[in-house]
């Protein structure tokens, strides 16, 4: 998948999406309800490319059933980059300064780096379809907004 179609995201978000791709309840091209009419578009465009690439630090043996899971339902496979936490971060900022970014999932145990990441700009947004099912904590931005509106109180 190309970068372009991943949309800006935070930490959790990119997290939550790859697993809301693994679960999500669509078959082939169909469109689960709640999902946007073009999420049928993204995957048939996946499936055009035939790879996602996840760059991560989570060992793959941990993630193996969510990534047979994800091929066996939409036929994508899968390049995946354990590179550990500094590496997963390195590459990123490498590839991003060499105008050659590849990375379609960049999912990492290491917050502080995901997300300087996204404050710095390397992370495309992306409005899940599931988000309105995470408790209100996992999100980012509602987060953040939550603890300076009270620290100001």
């Amino acid at each position: 998948m190309n970068m372009k179609y991943i949309a800006r995201s935070t930490a959790f978000a990119v997290t939550a999406a790859v697993m809301t791709a693994f679960a999500a309840p669509a078959f082939a091209q169909e469109v689960p309800a709640g999902y946007p009419a073009d999420y049928a578009d993204l995957i048939a465009k996946a499936k055009e490319e035939g790879t996602v690439s996840i760059y991560t630090s989570t060992d793959a043996a941990q993630s193996q059933k969510l990534q047979d899971g994800f091929t066996k339902k939409y036929g994508i496979k899968i390049a995946y980059n354990d590179l550990g936490t500094n590496g997963t971060y390195n590459q990123v900022i490498s590839e991003a300064a060499a105008g050659q970014t590849t990375a379609d999932v960049v999912w990492s145990s290491a917050m502080d780096l995901q997300m300087t990441l996204v404050q710095d700009g390397y992370a495309s947004e992306y409005a899940s379809p599931e988000a309105g099912k995470l408790p209100s904590w996992a999100n980012y931005k509602t987060c953040s907004t939550r603890r300076l509106s009270s620290r100001s109180a």
